[in-house]
């Protein structure tokens, strides 16, 4: 055994098992540690944001669940939601607190996220029918013109708007 600035280069005066690598020292492994988490910091989004992209998953799930159960209600209303907590997610990534608000164009801006002028008529649908849909008592009013192909335009628009919304997470 040999002395790395005055410490064994093994951790213990013990034989060193076989396989083990000599170079590897208790006087580099800190240095070590700290890149990697530096380096996993950096490359991962914590967990508050990792909070955020799991329900926005789950409510895509639950958006294309409803689709097969044929109530376009909440396939929309899934949409919206799925949208709002992924525009949180990128909020949150920034190390901004996330508002409690519910309006998508509102959120998108808070988020710095630019839209399509096409793109943000879609979300204002999103966040109106979210209103409605939650406390309209009158679902026959509510679900005027919501059919299996608007419902699936949204899920195919939220699809897409998730996407580009999560790859902003740096």
């Amino acid at each position: 055994m040999f002395l790395l600035a005055g410490r064994p280069a093994y951790r213990t005066d013990a034989v060193r098992p076989a396989g083990r690598p000599a170079y590897r020292t208790d006087a580099v492994r800190p240095a070590g540690r700290r890149l990697w988490r530096t380096l996993f910091a950096i490359n991962m989004p914590s967990e508050a944001v990792k909070k955020w992209l799991d329900r926005v998953e789950y409510d895509f799930q639950t958006a294309e669940a409803m689709l097969g159960a044929a109530r376009y209600i909440y396939v929309i209303f899934m949409c919206q939601q799925a949208v709002e907590k992924a525009l949180k997610a990128v909020i949150t990534s920034r190390g901004e607190e996330v508002m409690p608000i519910h309006n998508l164009r509102r959120l998108a801006e808070l988020a710095k996220m630019e839209f399509k002028e096409d793109e943000l008529v879609k979300l204002d649908f999103l966040s109106q029918f979210y209103l409605n849909a939650r406390y309209k008592e009158d679902l026959a009013d509510v679900s005027k013109g919501i059919t299996r192909q608007v419902s699936e335009e949204f899920l195919a628009f939220t699809k897409e708007s998730v996407k580009w919304i999560s790859d902003a997470i740096a």
